[in-house]
């Protein structure tokens, strides 16, 4: 699958993919013993699924690393996960040939990665081979030296040599001819390149020093999201398509920050995502029958996802849609916001408490035991549809869905993907069951209840079907970011199970990470959005407990992965065998680490009135801050005038890639309001003004609790002007402050609507 940085994907491979998909015979899935067994102990179900291969797979670690020094052998790493079809396209077709088995098995140490295991090995091998090859994503080869350096890295290549692509077969013997012939050289070489890649990421990360992160970077970023838009189907790409959940929620920010700007900028912020979201959840991004949405599109019109639903993308998407229906109003949005936490919840849920990390598009064929089919649990024959939801329906479906003999692929969809679903429809609404209704010319409410009926059969008849296989990792920051999706639509919906439901799994994946038990490695990405979640969970109940695990799990995440000597925090833990570790800031990654824990720091700081906090979110931004002065730089002087780049053109820039980087320097640098309730949480004109509160959209704004008891001791402890702040006639029930000076006492609802009327 191609990387979320870097979304080009070479049309070959496409069609490689595409025309094996769609091949009338499944590969046989059933494993082929190999020689030897070393992953049948991982935690990993990606790991386990290779741990017969014929290829003598190992784990990373200190053991593949020794065989390699001991044996003068390259390591060839291949990183990849469990949903990914590239990946198991390779397996099928590569890894499990007898022939290429035994070439690697003889010539190299072959280890497997699971990328969401391993988030800090995936992101530095991903950054170098996007660095060398200009393009990366998975499943991603890089042959190592015996001592972890890159020699060569490719992403997906064909079984046979094809037009544009070698083998994977020749590629391997070409680097194994490469090392045979002068293996000093190569290590000279390999080590020469790291260093290059070191020093580069440096110049471009630091810079001059002098950080041009402020308002100007915030309308440049903006500016350029405009650019990129596509007015006719919504979203920031053409193809592939992603969500750019990201970019989504910082259009809603500065929509927010920009009430009465120029140029309309608030309500063309809103229209972009308003467009981005209804094309998304009306096409076949979204899971019509189940809910939940698939990891992005094929194509530009959002008719043919890649089915693949991860736990990350339900949460980011829930997030944002709840996000809109408070900017707008519009229940629309929040009706799919709640979908897709259902789906969640009845799909994702572990039994005790936490949520599994993804549903692969693959079934088991019940057929051809041991072999696997795509996509077939998500299309459909018309008359397969036709039959299941009768003949009154039908012709409602037809309408909305676009049902025909031939399938219902648009035209200009390419041939490849019409090649792969011949005279099949993939579920989409291309009509309103209102507009249906005057098609039909048949009373609205008739139609709606045959179409209801109608998905409930068809949902009833899918599951009949080779289910999705899923993978049932429980990761910490995944859990952490639908905590959060949970917790908002408790709040916004005013819905009590949703509420329970993320501080369940919140108290689940607390002790679950900080268990002595715990398996993996603590990564940036699990801190960052562990100390989110309990910061939403203590604004949105006023418990203390919520507040001390954000302060305990800062803590720690400052111990182990902060950078002494020149700020930032690692991906993660020092890793002996790593050759490069990584300080991620851009929406490489999923969760970018350093833009959430300088969020974190921010907020912790407005709340307890710590310096230290905001001061190493200062740190933070000064590191990164290079960076962004060059895309600024770059891009606004003129080509005459253009000052040269710090950095080599090999490292990729561009304000979209660090969109939650720049939106947390937004809230560094201008003070927020913070809401403090004062009294007895029980209060009910308090309880109302929370409520009010927590519904309202209200970026870059903090929650605190003066409550006479556990969450106050916290507060004043760390933060003596708050004792000032108290009122001491106990009529006041809510607090509005900026820095922790009173701007206005709010007594009643009416009063705080007002208020947040105008500032938001």
């Amino acid at each position: 699958m191609p990387s979320p940085r870097f979304r080009s994907v070479h049309l070959l491979i496409f069609l490689c993919l595409c025309c094996w998909l769609a091949a009338a015979d499944a590969v046989p899935l059933q494993s082929i013993k190999g020689p030897e067994d070393f992953l049948s102990g991982e935690t990993s179900p990606f790991l386990k699924r290779f741990a017969n291969d014929p290829v003598a797979w190992r784990p990373w670690g200190e053991e593949a690393f020794q065989r390699a020094r001991e044996q003068g052998k390259l390591i060839l790493l291949c990183i990849g996960y469990s949903s990914c079809p590239w990946t198991l396209k390779m397996q099928l077709e590569t890894y499990r040939d007898p022939a290429v088995a035994a070439y690697l098995n003889e010539h190299f140490i072959c280890v497997l990665v699971d990328r969401e295991e391993r988030p800090d090995l995936n992101g530095s091998f991903m950054r170098h081979a996007f660095v060398i090859n200009k393009r990366s994503g998975w499943p991603l080869h890089c042959w190592l030296t015996p001592t972890g350096q890159p020699v060569r890295s490719a992403i997906y290549l064909p079984a046979v040599r094809q037009e544009g692509a070698p083998s994977f077969q020749v590629t391997a013997e070409n680097v194994q001819s490469l090392w045979r012939d002068d293996h000093a050289y190569i290590e000279r070489e390999a080590v020469n390149q790291t260093t290059l890649l070191v020093k580069a990421l440096e110049l471009v990360n630091l810079g001059d020093g002098k950080s041009r992160l402020d308002r100007t970077m915030l309308d440049f970023a903006y500016e350029k999201l405009g650019a990129q838009f596509d007015p006719q189907y919504g979203g920031f790409s053409m193809t592939p398509k992603f969500h750019g959940a990201p970019m989504l929620e910082f259009l809603l920010d500065y929509a927010s920050l920009n009430r009465d700007g120029a140029f309309g900028r608030s309500e063309r912020a809103k229209a972009m995502v308003s467009k981005t979201l209804r094309a998304m959840a009306e096409g076949a991004m979204m899971d019509q029958l189940g809910g939940g949405f698939h990891r992005y599109c094929l194509d530009r019109a959002w008719t043919v996802p890649q089915f693949e639903k991860m736990l990350f993308d339900q949460g980011q998407l829930a997030n944002v849609y709840l996000r809109a229906f408070q900017a707008t109003g519009d229940p629309w949005f929040a009706g799919i916001a709640r979908q897709t936490l259902e789906f969640v919840e009845k799909e994702l849920s572990s039994g005790d408490g936490g949520f599994y990390c993804a549903e692969n598009p693959f079934g088991d064929d019940p057929k051809k035991a041991g072999e696997m089919i795509d996509a077939s649990y998500y299309v459909w024959k018309k008359s397969e549809l036709d039959t299941l939801v009768g003949p009154e329906a039908a012709p409602v479906f037809g309408e909305v869905f676009g049902i025909n003999e031939q399938g219902n692929l648009p035209a200009e969809t390419m041939q490849f993907q019409q090649q792969r679903f011949p005279q099949l429809n993939i579920l989409r609404r291309v009509k309103s069951l209102a507009d249906a209704s005057a098609a039909l010319q048949l009373p609205e409410a008739e139609v709606t209840e045959k179409f209801q009926q109608g998905c409930r059969k068809l949902l009833e008849a899918r599951k009949q079907r080779p289910l999705p296989q899923r993978d049932e990792k429980i990761l910490p920051g995944w859990n952490a970011l639908m905590i959060s999706a949970f917790l908002r639509a408790g709040d916004v919906l005013g819905d009590n199970a949703f509420h329970q439901r993320a501080v369940a799994a919140a108290d689940f994946t607390y002790h679950h990470f900080l268990s002595d038990a715990y398996l993996r490695p603590r990564f940036a990405e699990d801190y960052a959005m562990m100390v989110d979640a309990v910061l939403n969970l203590y604004e949105s109940t006023g418990q203390a407990k919520w507040l001390s695990q954000a302060m305990l799990l800062q803590d720690r995440m400052d111990q182990e992965l902060w950078d002494d000597i020149k700020g930032g925090y690692w991906d993660g833990p020092m890793e002996e065998h790593l050759f490069l570790r990584l300080k991620s800031s851009d929406e490489g990654s999923e969760f970018c680490q350093n833009a959430t824990a300088a969020s974190n720091l921010v907020r912790l700081a407005r709340t307890l009135g710590d310096k230290e906090y905001f001061d190493r979110a200062a740190r933070i931004f000064q590191y990164f801050g290079g960076e962004c002065s060059a895309i600024l730089e770059t891009a606004m002087a003129s080509p005459a005038t253009r000052p040269e780049r710090k950095a080599p053109p090999e490292i990729p820039i561009a304000p979209v890639n660090h969109i939650r980087m720049i939106n947390a320097y937004e809230h560094f640098s201008r003070s927020g309001w913070q809401f403090v309730f004062t009294g007895s949480p029980s209060d009910a004109a308090a309880q109302e003004m929370r409520s009010l509160l927590l519904r309202h959209a209200r970026p870059n704004s903090h929650v605190l609790y003066l409550d006479g008891g556990a969450s106050e001791a916290i507060l004043t402890r760390f933060n003596r002007s708050l004792v000032e702040l108290k009122p001491t006639d106990g009529a006041a029930k809510l607090l509005i402050c900026r820095d922790f000076k009173l701007e206005k006492p709010c007594l009643t609802t009416k009063e705080l609507q007002a208020f947040l009327d105008r500032e938001y």
